[in-house]
């Protein structure tokens, strides 16, 4: 009761003062970690016969927003897969397929063929901020609480 008489009241006790810091750090931490931003993804290469190409193995592990993939070949035959569902497709010059979530693959089944990937991507570059804030609000909420103790011992 004598803190509070003083007027000083709990901010007397230099533990809760450093305590509460390192929560509202957490805090703010926490809220920049959940930042998103917008990614572009591009990506261009050949497939020869019998050659395969999973679409979620070259993504990165970021959330795909929109995209296609464009297939470029002279009279070639292509086994597409998307969402469990298989088709054979002739691909005689340009072909384009909007990319989903789930897994598409292309196989090649004759002649060659030319393939451009485009997608957006949400990306979260300042996911890693998360665990320090998780390490702040730890050791905040355990320095808060020695100052707490020991506001209540003097009294």
């Amino acid at each position: 009761m004598r803190a509070v008489e003083k007027g000083q009241g709990i901010f007397k006790f230099r533990e809760i003062k450093f305590g509460l810091l390192m929560l509202i750090l957490a805090l703010i931490f926490s809220l920049i970690s959940m930042y998103p931003s917008q990614k572009k993804f591009s990506q261009s290469g050949i497939l020869y016969q019998e050659e395969q190409i999973d679409i979620h193995e070259l993504l990165p592990s970021e959330e795909l927003i929109n995209g296609s993939i464009t297939l470029k070949s002279d009279d070639s035959e292509v086994i597409v897969t998307s969402n469990k569902n298989t088709s054979v497709k002739t691909v005689d010059g340009e072909m384009s397929f909007k990319l989903v979530k789930s897994g598409m693959s292309f196989r090649v089944l004759k002649g060659s063929l030319k393939y451009e990937i485009d997608a957006y991507l949400t990306a979260y570059p300042f996911s890693g901020l998360g665990y320090l804030a998780l390490l702040f609000m730890i050791s905040g909420s355990i320095i808060v609480n020695i100052g707490l103790l020991k506001m209540f011992s003097e009294m």
